[in-house]
């Protein structure tokens, strides 16, 4: 009988793919933080698809692929969420202002009209509150030299975020500056 030796007993290891093994590991993580490590397990995957056995990258390609899709959607949801509420804030504040533009414009056409009816100068502070009054307009006028004046006035006053306005225009009736601001 033929004697056996220890070294004709023992088997070749099976054979391995750690990078394969690591692809898949780093895609599972990367699935479960969000898809943050995804696209990296994906190409892990991808290069371990050189060595044999190629389960492992097979499986981290997959996950890598399912990860990266998901987090992409998970941060295009995210910005779109923040995007529409900037948006938001962006359209009532321009909102706002188109309304205090408007407003001061029309006050300052009241005392432009006053001025053309009364042979080219600017109304005292009491003159132009009456036109401005007869005209509907609850602004405050300031006479600041014979050629520019000066409109304030508030919208929304009863709200707790009032806007403040402060428009400069020239004899003319072109607006030199105009500030705003909230309380």
């Amino acid at each position: 009988m033929a004697e056996l030796h220890p070294e004709q007993l023992s088997e070749a290891p099976p054979a391995s793919n750690g990078l394969g093994l690591a692809s898949f590991i780093v895609a599972i993580v990367g699935l479960c933080s969000g898809g943050c490590l995804s696209f990296i397990g994906f190409v892990m995957g991808l290069i371990a698809l050189r060595n044999e056995p190629k389960g492992f990258a097979i499986a981290g390609i997959i996950i890598g692929f399912i990860g990266t899709f998901g987090g992409l959607i998970l941060a295009a949801s995210f910005f779109g969420l923040f995007g529409a509420f900037g948006l938001g804030i962006a359209t009532i504040f321009f909102s706002e202002i188109n309304i205090g533009i408007k407003q001061a414009n029309n006050a300052a056409e009241v005392v432009r009209t006053w001025q053309i009816e009364h042979g080219g100068t600017l109304p005292t502070s009491e003159q132009a509150k009456q036109a401005l009054a007869a005209a509907g307009l609850d602004v405050s006028y300031t006479l600041l030299s014979p050629d520019e004046f000066e409109i304030q006035f508030v919208l929304d006053p009863e709200n707790q975020r009032a806007w403040s306005f402060t428009s400069a225009y020239d004899s003319d009736g072109e607006r030199i500056e105009f500030h705003w601001s909230t309380d």
